[in-house]
Order: structure tokens, then sequence, then C-alpha cells
């Protein structure tokens, strides 16, 4: 009613532009098609200048939305395999449920951290409720398919919901497992942990494997991760990378194969955008400097072993904490830092810095289906606008011929500045929500050196197994080993689920890359495939009958198919 009120007042103004209240859709879109043929045309990204702050503000409601959005994939790629070999019935309606209450929280204001306390205790609950609905949906689905048709509780099975087969750790409760014996019975690599232990194994694309416990002892390797303290800090060292945590707060990651060093270190930053306290980063609190957060818990080592080994170092500042644990693991080139944040310091940024041993001139962020390349080094206004910029989960900083990554599932806000780049792990305003970002909070980052560029050094994928690790249930009488649907090429199968109308399978595969990709997907059964929309409108025939089909797609070009099994209808158009 105020907005309409504000158009007549408006219309009363002399000179102004008259604002048209009731429009039918036609007359509106006619009337952006005469407007766009005089418009002019802009090439490149619209970037925001405005409201930089919304990328890292209210940390709980970005990790539930990343949780909440991680579980959706899941149930829906297990509940439509499982209901498709009519172990399940499909959970449509209560899958729904869970999408609206994920889409009320990406609604404006909420998901960007500047509503109002009240608002997020009701988003929260929501969000809660949400997730809990959709861990049992993807519980019962990936249960169904363990099972089989059988009852029985002998094994544990391991999931893996991507589309390409990989070697996790998973923590599972204290025993000694091995591979089933009638698939080999061979035993996978362990570590103890006291109440748990750790076992390294591999899972099939969009499948599982099935363990059993044994009676064996744990199988020793002849390397360990290992973690020493040293009158430097620790060392933590897997043959790949070598970190040392130093007793300056200061922490170093050298890729001793490809030669990359990157130096990470915490700072605060002076954080006071007047009025928009919530929504906006100012230019100056990036180009200052910042404060070194002060060590309060030198470096000290938790753990070393076979497959894992993880150090402790403790911050302060003006009255805040940081703990940070940096894990490694075997054969890996990741490096896992997780942050555990008490951050009262109102009016300042806490930031992570990586400055590589390498030169770069651009970043590039990945966007939902893709990427884009941002300057480091601003070249005109457009790019000096870009101080804090955006990313999805990832950005990669490479020189061609090597590089690294920053993953990060909750914190998206990053600064390129000269030969570093910042990303803000906390912002506690005091408008809308005066306790906004108060309470503990974990942020979770992951520092991940390749070869060559983003592509090359596969960073997609591994930035989606970092974001959906592998399901673990009990099982029964199932297969030991099976894959589902296995995509091999460049390409990401996003998601599958069942057709809105019921009609079929939707498999909605995008291109990561900047380059044409060809792609060959692996089906778990015969079926007739056929080409759609977003919308899952079918174009016309099948384009391919069988348990496989390939494709090719342009750069970030996104494409829906749609499985059916049996007799095609005659009317699919």
């Amino acid at each position: 009613m105020v907005m309409l009120e504000r158009i007549r007042w408006i219309n009363r103004l002399p000179k102004l532009p008259r604002l048209q209240p009731l429009i039918r859709e036609e007359e509106y879109i006619e009337l952006l098609k005469k407007a766009s043929e005089k418009a002019p045309r802009w090439r490149g990204e619209l970037y925001v200048e405005i409201h930089r702050g919304t990328y890292t503000t209210n940390h709980k409601i970005k990790e539930l939305v990343y949780r909440a959005e991680e579980c959706l994939r899941t149930a829906e790629v297990w509940s439509s395999i499982s209901s498709s070999k009519n172990l399940i019935n499909y959970p449509r309606e209560d899958l729904r449920k869970i999408w609206e209450a994920l889409l009320r929280a990406e609604f404006h204001d909420i998901l960007p951290g500047s509503a109002s306390y009240e608002a997020y205790l009701e988003a929260f609950k929501e969000l809660e409720e949400a997730i809990e609905m959709c861990e049992e949906i993807s519980k019962r689905a990936v249960t169904s398919i363990a099972r089989g048709r059988g009852v029985q509780d002998s094994y544990i099975a391991v999931f893996n919901s991507l589309p390409w087969a990989r070697r996790s750790i998973v923590e599972l409760p204290k025993g000694v497992y091995r591979y089933i014996r009638y698939s080999g019975g061979s035993a996978p690599m362990h570590q103890d942990l006291g109440e748990s232990v750790l076992v390294e194994i591999e899972i099939p694309a969009t499948g599982y494997v099935m363990l059993e416990r044994s009676d064996s002892e744990i199988l020793r390797l002849g390397s360990w991760v290992t973690a020493i303290r040293d009158d430097k800090g620790v060392i933590i060292d897997n043959g790949i990378l070598r970190v040392l945590i130093g007793l300056d707060g200061l922490i170093e990651i050298t890729d001793t194969e490809l030669g990359t060093r990157i130096v990470h270190s915490l700072r605060a930053h002076r954080d006071k955008p007047g009025d928009w306290d919530a929504w906006d980063i100012e230019r100056s609190s990036i180009e200052e400097t910042g404060d070194m957060l002060t060590v309060s818990d030198g470096p000290s080592v938790i753990y070393g072993g076979p497959l894992k080994a993880c150090a402790r170092l403790g911050y302060s500042y003006k009255g805040s904490r940081v703990i940070q644990t940096i894990c490694l693991s075997r054969g890996s080139r990741i490096a896992e830092i997780s942050a555990r944040i008490k951050w009262i310091s109102r009016g300042y940024l806490l930031k992570a810095w990586l400055r590589p041993s390498h030169s770069f001139d651009e970043v590039i962020y990945e966007i939902p289906f893709g990427s884009i390349r941002r300057s480091s080094k601003p070249r005109d206004s457009w790019d000096r606008g870009k101080f804090e910029a955006p990313a999805l989960r990832w950005v990669d900083i490479s020189d061609g011929s090597r590089g690294f990554a920053i993953i990060s599932m909750t914190r998206h806000g990053y600064s390129p500045r000269g030969d570093e780049v910042g990303l803000t792990l906390a912002k506690t305003p005091l408008f809308p929500d005066p306790y906004s970002g108060l309470e503990d909070f974990e942020a979770r980052y992951y520092i991940y050196t390749h070869k060559g560029n983003y592509i090359e050094g596969e960073v997609p994928r591994v930035a989606y197994e970092l974001w959906s690790p592998p399901r673990v249930v009990s099982a029964g009488v199932a297969d030991p080993l099976s894959s589902f649907i296995a995509v091999e090429g460049g390409a990401i199968l996003e998601s599958i689920k069942l057709a809105e109308d019921g009609g079929g399978i939707v498999l909605r595969i995008y291109n990561p890359g900047e380059k044409h990709a060809n792609a060959r997907i692996n089906l778990w059964d015969v079926f007739y495939i056929y080409e759609g929309d977003l919308l899952e409108r079918i174009y016309g025939d099948p384009i391919a009958r069988g348990s496989s089909f390939e494709i090719s797609l342009r750069p970030f070009e996104i494409r829906t198919f749609i499985l059916r099994p049996g007799i095609p209808s005659e009317n699919t158009s």
C-alpha cells in the first residue's frame, strides 16, 4: 500500500516520467521490446558496487543454506534411483516442502544476513527442520538400496553421490573393516583415533561399496602423515604438501613437487560502513594492511598417523578468539583449515590472507554453473569497485603452469590485493540484528594446490567432493559394490530428480570450463533419452536409447535430459 501511495504522489509531480501501476504482462513485455531497440548494450559482468558485506554476514544462515542445498541434491539423487528400482516411492511432496523452506531462506535479506533477529529465529528453525527431514529422506533412500529387499544390517555401506569414482577417508565406529569377502575381502587402510577409526576407501561413481568387520589387525603403512613440533613450530608433512605452523602465527603451505608456496595469515580490519552495517564493506577496510592476530596458544600436535595428521593454533584479538585446526591427508594436495571462531570485536572484519609464491594478474571465481575471471590488478574504475567480490564455492589463482584454489562452502567474499587474496571469515554488525555473528561458529576452508589451470587441476571436481561427503549406512544383502551413473569427460552432473510431471528422470548436466567439452554418461538401466529445457519440456523424439549416451557441451552450457523407460510416448513434444 505504501508503494502504491508513493506512485500516486510521484505522478502528481511535474516533469517526472509517468508511472503505470496496473499493466498486463503482455503489455509490459511489448514495452520492454520497444525500449530494448534503443537501449545501450553491455558486455561483461553486471557487478553491484554495494552490499559486499552480505557475502559474509550471519554465518549460521549461510551454513544452514549450504547444508540444505547439498542434502537436497543427495536426497534427490538416491530417491530417484531407488524409486526407479521400485524400492521406495519417490517422496515428491516432502522434497517440495524442503525446497520451499530453502527458497524462502534464499529470499531477499534472509540469506544475505541483513534481516532482523526475529526473522532469523523463524528462518533457523524452519531450515533446521527441513534439513532433518531431508537427511531422513536421503537415509531412507540409500538404506533401501543397500539392503535390497532384505532387512539384515550385517555390513556398512558407504555411498558416493557424485558421478565419478573417488578415494575418501571416512570415520567409522571403532573396529577393523574390510571389503566384504565375496568381493575380494581386502582390507583398506585404517587409522585408530581411540573412540573411532579412519578408513580410506575407494567408492564407485554414484554408487556404494560395502564393508564388514574383520578380526584381523590394522594394516600398517611404511610412511605416515607426520606432525612434528620443533623450534620453529609444528610441521605437518604428507610427502606432497608440507605445512609449517609458525610460532608467529603464520602458516606456510609448500607443495614440494610443484614448488608452490603459500603464506597464510589472519588479520583484523576496521569495519564501519555507516548506515548499511550488515550490508556493506568499505574500500578503506580492505586497503588497510590490517592487524595481525596475536598468538594465544602456540602450535601443538593433535595427532599423526598413516592417513591423517592435524595440529592446532590459537589466536586472540580485542577479546575475540580463533582456534585453527590444520590437517593433511595421505596422498592429498588439500590443506584443510577449520577455524573455531568467537568474534565479539565489533567494528572489525576477520580475514584470512593468502600470498602465493607465483605472480598473478587475475582470479577465477566460481559462479552457478560456471566461473568468471576478474582482474586482481585494477585497470579501471570497474575493477577498483570489485575490492570484495563473491564466489560460490571456490576461487582459483594460477600462472598457467601451476596454481592453487581456496575452497569454502559458507564464506563467499574475496579481496584480491596486490599479490595476495583475502577470504573474509567474520563480520559482526550491530544493525539490523544486534546479535548477528556473536555466537561460536566454525569456518572451514581448504587450500588446494594443483598443476596447470583450474580445469587441468580439476578444481570443480575437488570442490564438489569437499562439498558433498560420502554417506554411511547399515547394509544388508545387496550387491557388495555398485555404480548407477558415471560421467566420463569434463562435464558435471548437477542434479538427478524425478520430472515435475512424473514423466521420467531428469539429468541436469553442465560444462564448468571455458572450452568445449565432450562427455559420456553411463546409466544403470536402459532408457529412452530425450533432451528438454530447464522447465523439463521435451523437445521431440528421443536422441538415444540404451544404457549410455554421449553429448557435447559449449563453454558453461547447461543441458537437460529426461530418461524414460519402456516405449516412448507418441506425444512428447
